[in-house]
């Protein structure tokens, strides 16, 4: 039975075995090796880069590097989690980040008079200042947008309310929910609101009888009639990031995405790469099904925002068609409730909304792994 927790978004905006020979003619920086366990000068994981070391602990012959009640050496246990796994004999904690080689994090660059502001992690420059709440239902937060591109602001003449994607992108899932916006969070002068909504677009021009708004202070994005909110605060963006053409390169094993650097696996993944249907996985067998894959270490459980740049923003439902077999299902993430750590998101391909579900062992979903593979800058 799941457990599901009412955080519910309609849309958020916003063969894997050894010896593959890399088809897409696109350079690309290599991801650093997987960091396991105490990432001291020198050290090494137990088994280095072997799959399986059997040895005999109390008479009873076990596999050093994927037991955890004997992780790495006879006795050593893992703490019992489903988010801990005993990988090539250490014992990984999949919720800390730090623990995956990722370089310093992208962070937020603000122009010379903070106007306006850069999300190095997703290219949007949005506007500076944090601004007063106004009518939901009405046209005043499209209006606040074309003041500033009248007055162009930033040096921008295109600022415009944030799709749905764009909208979620303010939240940032990695932390506490209760802190979710990103570096990029509005500069308010007694800090951020800790409650109402952050206004999104209408869903059309000619229909603002529903409008996608971003709740503070859980960061779900939900499309809404406004009179329901009654007032949400504008957040303009100026979208630098091009479409980029023929954004898809793939192959019958991987889907490399120029616009987000990342590869995915094409088909969700099953029990045995030999062919066969996808299946779905408990949440440790995801953890441990992305970590066995080749290269060791490189591919993971993606984040829920990895997980909704897949999503076609142009259609109401459903994965891009490049993905078979994509959808309607829940694919897991990588993130979880900081608030209980029984609860685990996933991501929704009927219509790109989330919730977070129960992670034990009687809960299964499908699974995608992902590796980072950027292009050259």
């Amino acid at each position: 039975m799941r457990k599901a927790r009412s955080i519910l978004g309609v849309v958020l905006a916003t063969s894997l075995v050894g010896g593959c020979n890399w088809i897409f003619d696109i350079e690309r920086r290599e991801v650093p090796p997987l960091v396991l366990g105490d990432a001291g000068a020198g050290w090494q994981p137990p088994c280095g880069e072997a799959q399986s070391k059997p040895t005999a602990c109390g008479g009873v012959e076990v596999d050093v590097c994927s037991d955890a009640k004997h992780c790495g050496v006879c006795g050593h246990v893992c703490e019992d989690s489903p988010y801990v796994q005993c990988l090539r004999g250490a014992c990984h904690d999949h919720r800390d980040p730090g623990q995956w080689t990722m370089g310093e994090l992208p962070g937020c660059v603000p122009n010379a008079d903070a106007t306006a502001m850069e999300d190095e992690n997703t290219g949007l420059i949005w506007e500076g200042a944090g601004n007063a709440e106004v009518d939901a239902a009405g046209s005043a937060a499209e209006d606040h947008c074309a003041q500033l591109s009248a007055d162009g602001v930033g040096g921008f003449r295109d600022w415009a309310l944030p799709t749905r994607i764009e909208l979620s992108t303010l939240a940032n899932f990695e932390f506490d929910l209760h802190s979710p916006y990103n570096a990029c969070r509005a500069h308010y002068p007694s800090g951020a609101p800790t409650s109402g909504w952050y206004c999104g677009r209408s869903r059309a021009v000619s229909d603002r009888s529903w409008r996608h708004l971003l709740r503070i202070p859980d960061g779900a994005v939900v499309i809404m009639p406004p009179s329901l909110a009654r007032r949400c605060r504008p957040r303009c963006v100026h979208a630098t990031r091009p479409n980029v053409p023929d954004r898809f390169v793939q192959d019958s094993s991987f889907i490399y995405d120029r616009a987000t650097d990342l590869l995915w696996m094409r088909l969700p993944a099953r029990r045995d790469d030999d062919g066969g249907q996808p299946e779905k996985f408990r949440l440790t067998e995801a953890f441990a099904k992305c970590s066995s894959l080749e290269p060791l270490g490189s591919w993971r459980v993606p984040w829920l925002k990895e997980l909704a740049s897949i999503v076609d923003e142009r259609r109401a439902t459903s994965i891009y068609d490049v993905f078979p077999a994509g959808g309607p299902d829940d694919f897991w993430s990588k993130n979880y409730s900081r608030t209980d750590l029984t609860l685990q998101y996933v991501m929704d391909f009927v219509d790109g909304g989330f919730a977070a579900f129960a992670n034990g062992e009687e809960q299964t979903s499908s699974l995608r792994c992902v590796r980072t593979g950027r292009l050259a800058r």
